[in-house]
């Protein structure tokens, strides 16, 4: 009995420090991010002087800023610049899964969870982030995508993760994003909704409806549509940060899905504002009859 017990108070200590560290780290680990070869990828097409710029903007450390369901976020030195590393242990968990088969009702249900999780496996999520790249480059702030089994920019880069431990990386060993830095939406409504300037208020609800009209316009559909956490403020117009969750639709091109498209993702926005300001989501209603 001593020795089950030695066994179990071991095992319950290491879970208990595997499980601070996670927290700790926020689940960080240069591991986490290194590129799974096994798979194709599109090869981006950038001017050598727009790669130059790419380069210097990438040559300054980078500061844990946060995680998302996807990705690892970082934020530049200068606060101006953000880079996602993609969670590439989450993806080779959803790449092996839908490799293999189980037997009777156990398939079943391995199809359904890959059916709900799709856009984490790698084809769904891989090429949401090529469609923004190719379609809706400004619309998200979009300013380089890279594949490692293409990379055109490999110089070193220095992460400090949160515990402000230092970590060197190649980029070619890595699959990223580079974002221009946006200020959370909601945060900024509420300010402004303070302050009364009703005005500038209403160009951002202006500046999100286009936003989603322009997608649809472009045939894009977005699985994960969150006013609070997928879209921000860059130099006075709405873009949407969140690029893990696109896929084509082409009948959101019709003009009166795009009319269906902007009361459904904007329901809970127009919730929202009837909270705070209910001149404003009267003038949301207004503008979406208008389109």
């Amino acid at each position: 009995m001593t020795k089950i017990f030695k066994f179990l108070f071991l095992l319950l200590a290491f879970i208990c420090v595997r499980q601070f560290c996670h927290q700790m780290t926020a689940g960080f680990a240069v591991s986490k991010i290194l590129s799974h070869a096994d798979r194709e990828t599109i090869s981006i097409q950038i001017p050598h002087e727009e790669l130059s710029h790419i380069s210097r903007l990438l040559d300054q450390p980078f500061y844990f800023y946060k995680k998302g369901g996807q990705c690892f976020v970082f934020m530049s030195e200068d606060k101006k610049t953000m880079i996602k590393f993609f969670k590439q242990h989450h993806m080779r968990f959803w790449h092996w899964l839908s490799r293999i088969s189980f037997p009777g009702s156990l398939d079943l249900f391995r199809i359904k969870l890959l059916n709900k999780h799709r856009h984490q496996t790698y084809p769904y999520f891989f090429h949401s982030c090529e469609l923004a790249y190719e379609k809706f480059k400004d619309q998200t702030g979009l300013i380089y995508l890279q594949f490692a089994k293409a990379p055109l920019i490999g110089q070193k880069l220095t992460l400090f993760d949160k515990l402000k431990i230092a970590h060197t990386i190649s980029l070619s060993d890595t699959d990223f994003v580079v974002q221009k830095k946006a200020d959370p939406v909601r945060k900024k409504f509420k300010k402004l909704i303070r302050e009364k300037n009703i005005a500038l208020c209403q160009q951002y609800i202006d500046s999100i409806l286009n936003l989603i009209a322009e997608r649809c316009r472009q045939g894009i559909e977005d699985r994960d549509f969150n006013m609070r956490s997928n879209f921000g403020l860059l130099e006075d117009k709405v873009i949407e940060i969140d690029i893990g969750s696109y896929h084509d639709n082409p009948s959101l091109k019709d003009p009166q899905a795009v009319k269906i498209e902007l009361v459904k993702q904007t329901e809970k926005f127009k919730k929202w504002l009837e909270k705070h300001d209910q001149g404003l989501a009267n003038y949301l209603a207004e503008r979406i009859i208008s389109f």
